[in-house]
């Protein structure tokens, strides 16, 4: 393996000596001799110190012996000899995070490889994850590069689908509100697809062109291998059957059946979505939602997240709107990227989750964003959606247990006809039950059973109205 005098330099910075070098020292050296040779060290005794010339400067050790100097820095060309043969059985083997810390051993920086999605594929993990500035947290927690970040890099001099391989590449300037430390990142490529990018920090010491070398070399190595399993990647990519449902899209029944099992999930369950859509972005929100889909999927308990166009798509049995964890998990990625983010209500079975995307697309689409709050839920415009709607589309609209509520009614259960007597006289328990000739209790006890059931709170205007609507809903639709 050919050495610069930079990266011997870089190799044996512990130890006592001088240096002066050259900024356009270059890769040409190939190993130490005692006699000078061309693209070799020379090493020689000049009184009590030795020197070491080769290549664009010297390296002069104060009070050494001449064997002991050459055998120093011969045994930097064989540690890198061993060191690149390691690295290469790594990459070979797609073991990236392997890699990655065998290339710390000598660049002693924080580094970073993503593929090109701005997924990490290797982190240095000698650092904490609160060791460095917030995005490095953000890589350490989600395995991604925030939105911020890849907005920072693509305003910088050196855009990301612009950066070329070179001997001295843009130093990347520290952003403050996110990023503590310089940089400088190198793009991979692989015939016309961008597959990744190389990122190493400043954080230990300054980086020298000793410290670029050795970051073109693993770019070298690293491109045939991202190239490959970016292509694969590619190649094997196919559409979700539950994305299929969706859209409203032909599916088969058995694939449905199979992609149930492998979640364990039934057909008749409760599902519910939640859609995440980025806003405001000039290259458009496609680019970012294929590593947010991944970091969600990783991070939120029993979920399916999906892609469609600019929308993230999360599908769950649980209602994600109320889980203190999902939405913990939530609020840390919209701290660090523009998103919206619209609940539906629920759909019992999995063949109505199509119109539960329709009913939060019209939501986001719908809600007033300039009051500040972080997200939406379609039950907050279920009203305007169910006067607006045919009836068809109204009727979806209409909570499961509100239905169930219904069905039960029509069975003989007089329930629903209590409460929209005791919503039509203003929620007075007293005029309720001289017009039912029931006792006053028992309104009270019928609403209590009610609101569990329901999930509704009769105080809420809106709630109330809610309820109305959708019980005429179901009437209306009942006569067809």
């Amino acid at each position: 393996m050919k050495l610069s005098m930079w990266m011997i330099a870089n190799r044996l910075s512990a130890m006592d000596m001088e240096t002066e070098l050259s900024e356009d020292a270059g890769v040409t050296l190939n190993s130490a001799r005692l006699a000078y040779a061309t693209n070799c060290v020379h090493i020689y005794a000049e009184g009590s110190d030795v020197v070491c010339k080769g290549d664009g400067g010297t390296l002069r050790f104060r009070n050494m012996d001449l064997r002991t100097g050459f055998e120093v820095v011969q045994s930097v060309f064989d540690y890198f000899e061993d060191w690149k043969s390691c690295m290469q059985e790594d990459i070979n083997a797609l073991n990236f995070q392997a890699a990655i810390s065998l290339a710390w051993q000598v660049l002693r920086n924080p580094l970073v490889l993503f593929d090109g999605n701005n997924r990490v594929l290797g982190i240095t993990r000698q650092y904490s994850p609160d060791a460095l500035d917030v995005e490095w947290s953000y890589l350490s927690r989600f395995g991604y590069s925030s939105l911020d970040a890849v907005r920072s890099l693509r305003r910088s001099s050196r855009p990301m689908t612009l950066l070329r391989k070179s001997a001295v590449p843009g130093v990347v300037a520290a952003d403050t509100a996110q990023v503590n430390y310089g940089s400088a990142t190198f793009a991979l490529s692989w015939g016309d697809m961008n597959c990744g990018r190389l990122t190493i920090l400043s954080s230990e010491r300054p980086l020298n062109p000793g410290d670029y070398q050795l970051m073109e070399l693993l770019v070298q190595m690293l491109e045939p291998a991202l190239g490959q399993m970016s292509y694969r990647s590619e190649k094997s990519s196919a559409v979700d059957v539950f994305l299929n449902l969706l859209l409203g899209k032909p599916y088969g029944e058995d694939q449905l059946s199979a992609r149930l099992r492998y979640t364990a999930w039934s057909a008749e369950e409760l599902y519910y979505l939640c859609v995440l859509r980025m806003e405001g972005e000039e290259e458009g929100p496609e680019l970012y939602t294929g590593q947010l889909r991944s970091i969600l999927q990783s991070n939120i308990y029993n979920t399916v997240a999906l892609k469609n166009e600019g929308d993230l798509i999360l599908l769950s049995t649980r209602d994600l709107s109320r889980d203190p964890a999902a939405l913990e998990v939530l609020a840390r990625l919209r701290e660090k990227n523009s998103l919206r983010m619209g609940f539906s209500i629920a759909s019992r079975g999995i063949v109505g989750i199509g119109a539960l995307y329709a009913q939060t697309r019209y939501a986001l689409a719908r809600f007033d964003w300039s009051s500040g709050l972080p997200f939406c839920r379609f039950f907050d415009l279920a009203i305007d959606y169910m006067l607006e709607m045919p009836l068809g589309q109204a009727v979806s609209a209409v909570m499961p247990s509100v239905q169930a509520l219904w069905q039960e009614c029509r069975g003989g259960d007089d329930l629903v006809n209590t409460l929209r007597c005791y919503l039509r006289n203003n929620c007075s328990a007293v005029k309720t039950a001289g017009d039912l000739y029931i006792h006053r209790n028992t309104v009270l006890y019928r609403v209590q059973k009610a609101e569990e059931q329901l999930g509704l709170d009769f105080h809420r205007c809106y709630d109330r109205s809610y309820f109305l609507i959708a019980v005429k809903i179901l009437e209306l639709n009942s006569r067809f």
